[in-house]
């Protein structure tokens, strides 16, 4: 092997194989850290939408707060508290059972129920919620001991304090506020969010009212700018495993797989998946607010008695496909790609002219020694650098010179011993 192509050679080595180290690792490096920045801005656009449904539910309790606050939501619990008094409490549980049994044996639709539907509360609460449908679903208050007494249409049964929610709420003479996820709610046919708040008067708790607001309008806040950023899923997943409102199309039944619950005991993050065969990046937050979800109990009637609740937790979870999430990557890393060949194809250039700058004029020192052994003392080196190999060529043109000078002395001498011997023997 020459040693120009020995010198290109240890050059590319020398000088390529770290290169391509060096620019792999940073790559890989600028990836993970690009990667990293993706999904952290995936975290945040599900915190901004878990915060926004927050602050709307936010808004629906101080919305269902106000109502209850109203003289004419009021007023008509104070007159059913009023017609309890001087009736012993067995005979005031005794009346209330008995309009309960009757309401729920004619499937709400008793005398009792038509009369309350037909009072001056009912049709406020009637007027309220046909000025804002897609909001309410459905109103209706309680007095202190649970009684029915103003609605937007029939309920089940007549008698509320043997439901949970409402225990939780009236807290005995306490206050407090209950988010009843209801689901798919067949009476409103939308997914249902019932808040239920204490009516007070005179820092007294005189009795319930509770709102089922439709959680479909949530969905522009859960789709958002999913058209610009071509989101694959966005929904909302509660701890019970159950979506609550969801981009996709989905059956009210409809449950996701364990995998996403596994999220759940956690504020907010993100994390590679595959989605229907393609892989995913999804970005998780936890909506702050405090739920209960109804749990299958044996032997309860839906929406009358016997049901329970247990704690829920709400997390809303953004997909997206990896080849659209992280296409600033590939693209990023294409460029890196086409800079790292630039700088290869240069320095296999630089390496190929440093090669021949010193194989050049060691093969003029190789033919000038080859010309040289031939007799030609003549021959003169032409290399002109400055560095080592000049020096060794202007040594060279010096040793030629010596040579040719001693030769041509040894050559006067010979002549000049033959031209005496020739003299010599002429005598």
């Amino acid at each position: 092997m020459k040693i120009k192509s020995k010198l290109l050679i240890i050059f590319l080595l020398l000088a390529l194989v770290p290169v391509a180290i060096i620019s792999y690792v940073a790559m890989k490096s600028f990836e993970e850290v690009l990667k990293e920045d993706i999904g952290l801005n995936f975290v945040n656009e599900a915190k901004e939408k878990a915060d926004w449904i927050d602050y709307v539910i936010d808004e629906r309790i101080a919305d269902a707060e106000s109502i209850a606050a109203s003289e004419i939501v009021k007023e008509p619990i104070r007159r059913a508290n009023r017609a309890y008094a001087g009736l012993r409490p067995k005979s005031v549980e005794h009346i209330i059972k008995e309009i309960d049994a009757e309401w729920i044996e004619f499937k709400g639709h008793s005398a009792a129920s038509m009369a309350i539907l037909k009072t001056t509360g009912s049709k406020d609460l009637i007027a309220r919620q046909a000025k804002r449908p897609d909001n309410y679903g459905e109103i209706f208050t309680t007095d202190a001991r649970g009684a029915t007494v103003a609605m937007t249409k029939p309920l089940s049964d007549y008698f509320q304090a043997d439901e949970e929610w409402w225990s939780d709420t009236y807290r005995e003479g306490l206050g407090g506020v209950f988010l009843d996820y209801r689901g798919y709610d067949e009476s409103i046919g939308a997914v249902a969010l019932g808040i239920v708040v204490p009516v007070i008067d005179d820092d007294t708790i005189i009795g319930i009212l509770k709102v089922n607001y439709n959680v479909q309008e949530m969905l522009h806040i859960v789709s958002g700018s999913d058209a610009d950023n071509k989101l694959l899923w966005s929904f909302l997943l509660n701890s019970q495993g159950d979506i609550v409102v969801s981009t996709e199309e989905l059956s009210p039944e409809d449950t996701v797989h364990h995998y996403f619950a596994r999220f759940m005991g956690s504020e907010a993050g993100w994390a590679e998946d595959s989605h229907n065969d393609e892989e995913t990046i999804e970005g998780y937050a936890r909506v702050k607010s405090k739920f209960h979800a109804r749990v299958d109990t044996p032997g309860a009637i839906k929406g009358v008695s016997g049901e329970r609740w247990e704690p829920s937790t709400w997390m809303l979870f953004i997909e997206q496909e990896q080849k659209v999430a992280f296409a600033p990557i590939k693209k990023i890393g294409m460029k890196i790609l086409v800079a790292v060949v630039l700088i290869m194809l240069f320095t296999i250039l630089l390496g190929a002219i440093i090669a021949r700058s010193l194989s050049l004029p060691l093969v003029k020192l190789t033919k000038g020694a080859a010309a040289v052994g031939e007799g030609e003392l003549d021959t003169i080196i032409d290399v002109t650098s400055a560095d080592e190999l000049g020096e060794l060529a202007r040594a060279f043109n010096s040793m030629t010179g010596n040579l040719k000078a001693k030769t041509v002395s040894v050559t006067e001498l010979e002549t000049e011993i033959n031209e005496r011997r020739q003299a010599e023997e002429n005598l």
